[in-house]
């Protein structure tokens, strides 16, 4: 199981809410579910694609879960979401040619998030249906307000422990059961 993305996945990060740790059942999808976390704090899908070859082969022919947050810091840094859908198609293609399982997270907005900004993430989201995934979290749908501090960090960026429990919900609930 590969968590691959930028601080939202990196369990690293030092906020807690962790919704990586929050998935239960993954145990009953493969014996091969111990977690690799190559998600870095401020990484871009540019980035990600640096770390392809941390992507562990899987023994046997075992398959495994990747799961991809990515793509809030390339809107930050101005980069067109043709890019980032193209970055994102070629880290999917690449943990699937390893017998991955691909799940893409939505990427959810930001107080950061300019107008034009949105209007990408807004198409990046609309263009995950294109890239290969086996599902689509729909972060953006279900982390929808920012300012809403149950969820969100006073950053208005990180989510906290209830916001992560969101996406591990979601994800416990409508996705292991399919995978198992």
């Amino acid at each position: 199981m590969i968590f691959e993305g930028d601080s939202i996945s990196n369990p690293n990060f030092a906020d807690p809410y962790k919704w990586t740790e929050q998935l239960a059942g993954l145990s009953n999808y493969s014996p091969v579910c111990t977690p690799q976390y190559t998600a870095v704090s401020g990484s871009t899908s540019t980035g990600a694609l640096d770390r392809i070859p941390l992507y562990p082969t899987l023994p046997n022919g075992e398959t495994g879960i990747f799961f991809l947050l990515i793509g809030i810091n390339d809107l930050l840094a101005s980069v067109g979401s043709a890019t980032i859908l193209a970055n994102i198609t070629t880290l999917i293609s690449a943990a699937a040619a390893l017998t991955y399982r691909c799940v893409v997270l939505e990427i959810f907005s930001n107080v950061n998030v300019s107008a034009p900004q949105e209007t990408e993430r807004q198409a990046v989201n609309t263009g995950l249906s294109g890239v290969g995934a086996h599902w689509i979290v729909p972060t953006a749908t279900l982390l929808s307000d920012w300012t809403n501090l149950t969820y969100f960090n006073a950053d208005g960026t990180h989510l906290t422990t209830a916001g992560g429990l969101v996406i591990a919900n979601w994800v416990n609930t409508n996705l292991l059961p399919a995978a198992v």
